[in-house]
């Protein structure tokens, strides 16, 4: 995660990106494949697992309570990265990580739909 200084209201903020798509751009066009690869694809799938217990565990089937959660449980994560010091608050991550849940519910769903459908047609 690159360390991003901000500046709100006059005052300067270590450790925080609070401008959509700016360390996104900034990886894409200055950063090795390995880095694109951690830090694009890493945040695409690092919570994909979570999104799986939420509709199973948890039995959240709606995809708008899905995506209030998921975005909730990102923004949490963020946080708490930015208030003890252990990360970047990083809004590029809340988007990547999010995005990476739903893409994860909708292909869930698509694969439960054709799955029961085919046990239905046996």
């Amino acid at each position: 995660m690159l360390l991003s200084y901000i500046t709100v209201l006059n005052k300067s903020y270590a450790g925080a990106n609070l401008i959509p798509f700016k360390s996104i751009s900034n990886i894409l066009k200055n950063g090795n494949t390995y880095s694109i690869i951690i830090n694009i694809f890493g945040n695409l799938f690092v919570f994909m697992p979570l999104e799986y217990f939420l509709i199973e565990l948890f039995k959240i089937r709606k995809i708008s309570l899905n995506f209030i959660i998921s975005f909730l449980i990102i923004l949490l994560i963020e946080l708490f990265q930015f208030i003890f010091k252990v990360g970047v608050l990083d809004i590029d991550d809340l988007i990547l990580c999010t995005l990476g849940m739903m893409i994860f519910y909708i292909c869930y769903n698509l694969i439960n739909k054709k799955m029961h459908s085919k046990k239905d047609d046996n």
